[in-house]
């Protein structure tokens, strides 16, 4: 086109001659043909590599269709932390819920990792899901209590600690059990308030009553 633009111009030697035999138009086709014809080999080879592509996309996909899929809940493989932490095509896909058990409902103002835990795990599995991502278990802060501004990253948070479990396995009595506080928001000044005093004694008891001894001494031995 350029070529076109010079001879409609008047620019060159040949230009008069060759507008008076053809004119402008004729010229400027021409022009534009001859750039075609350039072009046409970059085009199909253009054309060839996508043609090439969607074949192996074509076969990748039948061969991901073939595959046996995981049975449910079955591992995925090493593959499946590798490139990202995304499964391959034929390792199957899984669904999954995202909830801090802070969430879950329970009578002392938190959710705990108690019964409650255990009723949400059950509906996981039979509303056929795999995965609970439960965020960071750390200590939280004192002023917003974030799970992601943690004290200590070794340390989990007492306050999940189940205040039922305690009384069952006789960490603490019957009448240590505080009272009831309502469903929403969690209100962990006043949680810790009620909990930590509790989670103390039974600490207390768990190191001197001869009855919990043996179970201490043989934690302590696992861990070393």
């Amino acid at each position: 086109m350029q070529a076109a633009r010079q001879l409609r111009c008047g620019h060159g030697t040949q230009v008069a001659p060759l507008l008076q035999q053809h004119g402008p138009c004729r010229i400027a086709r021409a022009a534009q043909q001859q750039q075609q014809r350039l072009q046409q080999p970059q085009l199909q080879a253009l054309r060839t590599a996508s043609s090439r592509a969607r074949v192996v996309r074509c076969r990748a996909d039948a061969a991901a269709a073939a595959a046996p899929t995981p049975k449910l809940g079955a591992p995925l493989g090493p593959a499946y932390g590798e490139d990202g932490n995304m499964p391959d095509w034929h390792k199957g896909r899984r669904a999954g819920v995202i909830l801090h058990p802070t969430s879950l409902p329970g009578p002392y103002g938190i959710g705990e990792l108690g019964q409650e835990a255990f009723r949400f795990i059950d509906w996981l599995h039979s509303a056929g899901m795999q995965v609970w991502q439960v965020l960071p278990l750390v200590p939280p802060d004192q002023e917003f209590y974030s799970p992601y501004s943690g004290l200590d990253t070794n340390c989990g948070n007492p306050l999940l600690i189940d205040l039922e479990s305690l009384i069952t396995e006789g960490l603490l009595e019957e009448s240590d059990r505080p009272a009831a506080m309502p469903d929403g928001d969690v209100q962990f000044a006043e949680v810790a308030a009620a909990k930590q005093p509790l989670l103390q004694k039974a600490a207390a008891t768990l190191l001197t009553s001869p009855k919990f001894a043996g179970e201490v001494t043989r934690q302590v031995s696992t861990q070393s």
